[in-house]
């Protein structure tokens, strides 16, 4: 065979393997004669051989499985061998005898009858094994096989049952139904189109109906188990339960052992086809809107729903027909109305909106409570800054009259009267002519719980953060014990700790910040503190710090900037690639890798000045285009020529100011701050040190070593550790 997909080769160990160069299709699979051919060839003894019957299973097996064949061990085991299996449901027993390559005309019958005494195996044909195993012994064959029982398999039951468990709507309305999903302009474009899908299209469906998201669809129950069978241990198996029904697609529906249930809201699309039943649910909701008040005539809502797919769509008319039937119609503005309606566009759950609330009224010589702050419904809690007002509670001697949604008048005299909070502390009390001011005494999280208020510096926050929960700005200490997901900001004016990990996002604290989890950030994740930082990870992320970073196990392709020391002592303690600016200098276990990653490391300067030099530097730049365009317009003698001159001598003296600034600042950044770089572990090639614009570029693998700039020098020099500790 020419270009055969096949070989024989010889491992380490001298064996004969055969082996395939692709995948086992028929058109290149050989025969068991073909393989014998080339080992005969090859000079491996046909004594020496697994059975032609051994090599044709393996090559059925591995024939269309799309599976490269794993090489198959083509020489016998040159021992005795003897074995009794079975196969998987126990319903055949078989005998393998393999002669000794030393024996080929012996083998051990002892060995065999002790094997069938130990089996337990039932209904054994003892004169036929002694038959086939005497041919066998006469033979020239290596090996013997053969079925010495035979059991029932069980049989299967009756096919399950199918149970409906949906409505199906009248025809009319299926039409309806049908005729929006056939409608391009109606359906929303977050959802396919039914009419031309090529697994499933609608002209297929024989009916639908409408099902809501979790219904139970479909139930599948059991008809009962087949026949028992019996294994070749004369043990009972038990019967099979019936087929269960054949379903086709499934888009949209989740099924769960016996139940199937609707994944979405929609229209459920149903096919009796020669294959099994086929459906799909395709997302549809007609929108819901209605009017809810509540039963002290205080409040009124809207409850809203949008539209999904070719649903109907929520509407200035649809609103206004639902606070018409709450006799409402003239009390909210149109431009409210489009204003809730874009809001609930954009949730896809029900939404409630309060669009009228009543004004309570107060009781003679009570309170009129005027809050400043919004409070959590569901916590009793806001945020506040440090001498924010809180509330204003004035006294009302002779009470005020109040009004509930409808306008209808409530008398004082009906009202309870009102009680002030107590506080402590934390918040700030003054009284002037029944005026009483609460004022928070320091930032944080303001509460009201028993009717009383009371700030805490230390805010906890038990959910993951996404754009859905929203951004987080806190004047205190902040604890988040979750992810902190893409997209959103998360600032504390004190301590931040956060438990979980942290990916596209920023977060910052005025203070230190601790990131159990570490941060993935994507490219353009970034941590920052003005004091220290201490997190597990870091991988393609930004970390900016004040103070010194300490990070437990790698630093991965990240943008590193602080005033103090990188720490990475932990396990592994590996820095790898990115740009790190570290004053102080970096203390790792290893610095780089094996395979080579560009790893930059500045140290030995204030790196936050450098970064104030590149701002006013940019600054200057713009105001010199902002000259140049002034310079242009003037010589047209322009209108406003005195703001222009006016503007011009602005610009000129802020340039004057940024100029003296940046030679300051870039004086100051020359100062050498001491600082090392520490490698306990290895440094490989590939990693550039800098330092006042000298480079080192590491080009041969060192352990134990650190780096330092020497001023007198002015050269970054290597050391080995050692060499350092003798000399303290």
């Amino acid at each position: 065979m020419e270009n055969k997909s096949w070989t024989l080769k010889k491992n380490n160990s001298g064996k004969w393997f055969l082996t395939f160069t692709e995948l086992l299709e028929s058109e290149n699979c050989p025969s068991a004669d073909d393989i014998y051919l080339q080992a005969k060839k090859n000079g491996i003894k046909s004594s020496s051989l697994v059975s032609k019957n051994t090599i044709e299973n393996y090559l059925k097996k591995h024939t269309g499985s799309g599976i490269e064949p794993v090489p198959l061990a083509l020489e016998l085991d040159p021992n005795f061998d003897a074995r009794i299996t079975t196969n998987n449901d126990k319903t055949a027993a078989y005998l393998y005898v393999r002669k000794a390559a030393d024996s080929a005309n012996d083998v051990d019958m002892s060995t065999i009858s002790r094997l069938f005494q130990r089996s337990n195996i039932a209904n054994i044909d003892t004169a036929k094994i002694k038959e086939g195993l005497s041919d066998f012994v006469n033979s020239s064959e290596m090996e013997f096989s053969m079925q010495i029982a035979e059991g029932s398999p069980p049989k299967r039951g009756p096919d399950k049952k199918l149970i409906t468990h949906f409505e199906q709507v009248p025809d009319h309305e299926v039409q309806r139904l049908a005729d929006r999903l056939k409608r391009p302009d109606l359906r929303t474009a977050d959802v396919e189109n039914p009419t031309a899908d090529q697994d499933y299209p609608l002209s297929e469906a024989e009916t639908l109906t409408v099902v809501e998201k979790g219904d139970l669809i479909y139930e599948v129950e059991d008809a009962g188990l087949g026949e028992a069978g019996v294994d070749v241990y004369g043990q009972a198996i038990p019967g099979l339960p019936g087929n269960d029904p054949f379903f086709l697609d499934l888009r949209n529906i989740v099924q769960n052992h016996s139940e199937l249930r609707a994944g979405v809201t929609g229209l459920l699309l149903i096919a009796n086809t020669d294959r099994g039943l086929k459906i799909r649910i395709v997302p549809y909701r007609d929108a819901k809107v209605r009017a809810v008040i509540s039963r002290d005539k205080m409040e009124a809502s809207l409850i809203l729903q949008s539209g999904l797919g070719a649903g109907e769509r929520l509407s200035i008319i649809g609103v206004k027909t639902a606070l018409n039937e709450v006799n409402l119609l003239d009390s909210v503005s149109e431009d409210r109305i489009n204003e809730i309606i874009e809001s609930a566009r954009k949730v896809n759950d029900e939404c409630e909106f309060v669009i009228l609330s009543g004004t309570p009224p107060i009781a003679p010589d009570s309170y009129k409570l005027e809050w400043a702050v919004d409070f959590n419904e569901e916590l009793h809690t806001a945020t506040v800054e440090k001498d924010a007002l809180i509330l204003t509670a004035r006294l009302m001697p002779k009470g005020e009259k109040g009004k509930n949604v409808f306008g209808e008048t409530i008398d004082p005299k009906n009202a309870e009267p009102s009680d002030i909070p107590a506080n402590d502390e934390t918040v700030k009390v003054t009284e002037e002519k029944h005026v009483i001011k609460f004022f928070a005494a320091e930032s944080g999280e303001l509460s009201l719980f028993n009717n009383a208020l009371s700030i805490s510096s230390l805010k906890t926050i038990q959910n993951d953060i996404d754009p859905k929960f929203g951004d987080i700005s806190f004047p205190g200490n902040l604890i988040i014990t979750g992810d902190i997901k893409d997209d959103v900001r998360v600032k504390s004016k004190g301590k931040l700790t956060i438990t979980g990990t942290v990916e596209k996002a920023l977060i910052y604290s005025e203070d230190s910040l601790i990131l159990n989890g570490g941060i993935n950030g994507k490219g353009r994740g970034t941590a920052w503190a003005k004091d220290k930082t201490n997190l597990q990870y870091a991988e393609n992320a930004r970390v900016f710090s004040g103070g010194d970073i300490s990070i437990a196990s790698y630093c991965f392709k990240c943008l590193v900037k602080t005033n103090g020391t990188v720490y990475l002592t932990g396990s592994p303690g590996v820095l790898l690639g990115g740009s790190i600016h570290a004053a102080k200098g970096v203390s790792v276990h290893d610095l780089g890798a094996e395979k080579t990653l560009r790893t930059i490391i500045s140290f030995g300067q204030d790196y936050l000045i450098k970064d104030e030099i590149e701002v006013r530097e940019k600054e200057m730049e713009a105001n010199n285009i902002e000259l140049e365009k002034i310079e242009k317009d003037l010589q047209g003698n322009p209108p406003d020529v005195d703001a222009l001159r006016q503007k011009k001598v602005k610009l000129l003296k802020r340039n004057s100011a940024l100029t003296v600034r940046i030679f300051n600042l870039k004086e100051n950044f020359e100062f050498h701050i001491p600082s090392k770089i520490k490698v306990t572990g290895s440094v490989y090639p590939g990693v550039v040190l800098e330092s006042h614009g000298r480079y080192f570029e590491v080009m041969e693998t060192h352990h134990n070593v650190f780096f330092e700039f020497d001023e007198k020098t002015g050269q970054i020099i290597c050391s080995p550790i050692k060499e350092v500790e003798l000399d303290q």
